[in-house]
């Protein structure tokens, strides 16, 4: 019988994607993510290893958000999607005031050897 509060934790290779979204009251916060394993999972295996302080005003992405990893990870994209259509730009494209309450902040760790 398979125990299901025994939960699964993710290899060294393994990918982690971060989500930071606007909510209506213009904070940021940080939603879950959006590949296996789910983020919770994710912090626990990464607490040792990288540190996503949300500082200042995060309209601007990757100027106010500093992500501290240590040499086994790297930060292998970084990228604002836009409203519906989720089309991606470049945080030094985008202007703090151009961004809306739908648009998604996306952060991408994984370990040096992966395959992405």
């Amino acid at each position: 019988m398979i125990n299901k509060k025994e939960e699964h934790m993710p290899e060294a290779a393994d990918n982690a994607t971060l989500i930071f979204t606007n909510n209506e009251s213009g904070v940021w916060k940080q939603e879950s993510g959006v590949m296996s394993p789910p983020l919770r999972q994710l912090r626990r295996y990464l607490g040792r290893y990288v540190r996503v302080d949300l500082i200042g005003d995060l309209s601007a992405f990757g100027l106010f958000v500093r992500v501290d990893y240590t040499a086994n990870l790297v930060l292998r994209h970084c990228a604002i999607y836009k409203g519906q259509d989720m089309s991606a730009v470049k945080p030094r494209d985008v202007n703090p005031t151009e961004l809306k309450g739908k648009d998604i902040v996306s952060v991408f760790l994984c370990s040096k050897n992966c395959a992405y």
